[in-house]
């Protein structure tokens, strides 16, 4: 009986925390010293649902972890394709564009519905002289299942924001 109750409670237990899964295609190592232009990325969607100011959520995350560090680093004000960002950066005098790229965003009512919030965002920095990528991820966000409305994809976008920027600036000593 102690066992089976013990299980129930660490199942209870692992919906209780959020899944920031943070897969980088390349380990380039960057310097804080650099200086950072975010694009700033089309909304979000689920379904027919279109989540307003989630591409500036978006964008504001990886502002604030960037100024947070000291990082030089700038942020659109509206929404251009990637080629016109890369200018935009370039003519602005930044050495990288960071370039999000809302691929899911779902905000559901989980504490009503069960249903757990997820985004998947993919990044891309990439050299504003040679235009060559030189480090992407994906970041797969899963909510928790438990919670009490404190949760959004937005939160879970600024965790996975610190996590990767603490790789990409070695920043994990």
């Amino acid at each position: 009986m102690k066992k089976s109750g013990l299980l129930f409670i660490m199942f209870i237990l692992s919906g209780c925390t959020a899944k920031y899964d943070v897969i980088r295609y390349d380990n380039t190592q960057l310097s804080i010293n650099d200086s950072y232009y975010i694009s700033n990325p089309k909304d979000g969607k689920y379904d027919e649902i279109n989540y307003v100011n989630s591409g500036e959520m978006t964008r504001d995350a990886l502002f604030n972890e960037l100024s947070t560090l000291g990082v030089k680093t700038e942020k659109a004000d509206k929404t251009l394709s990637e080629i016109d960002s890369l200018l935009s950066a370039k003519q602005q005098g930044y050495v990288f564009l960071i370039y999000p790229t809302i691929l899911h965003w779902e905000d559901r009512a989980t504490e009503w519905s069960g249903l757990r919030d997820r985004a998947k965002i993919k990044l891309e920095l990439i050299d504003t002289d040679t235009k060559v990528t030189v480090d992407n991820a994906i970041f797969n966000l899963v909510g928790t299942w438990w919670t009490f409305g404190g949760l959004h994809p937005q939160d879970m976008v600024s965790e996975a924001v610190k996590e990767y920027f603490k790789k990409v600036f070695d920043l994990e000593k």
